[in-house]
């Protein structure tokens, strides 16, 4: 289970850090060079960070309590 908490934690800092690097690793091979991401789109993978962080905080909790 803590390997999931740990796979969360790391994509939500990378999308809350730097939500350019997460569409990047997410969209590298469907576009050309050059192509950048909307503001929207930056938004939405910020709030995506948010997300995970929130789920790896309450699975570490959880993982906690059970020991």
């Amino acid at each position: 289970m803590w390997i999931f908490v740990v796979v969360l934690l790391v994509l939500g800092l990378l999308q809350v850090v730097s939500p350019v690097a997460g569409w990047w690793l997410a969209n590298f091979w469907k576009v050309e060079s050059g192509a950048e991401p909307s503001r929207l789109s930056l938004v939405l993978l910020r709030m995506q960070g948010i997300v995970f962080l929130l789920v790896s905080a309450g699975l570490a909790w959880h993982q906690l309590q059970a020991s």
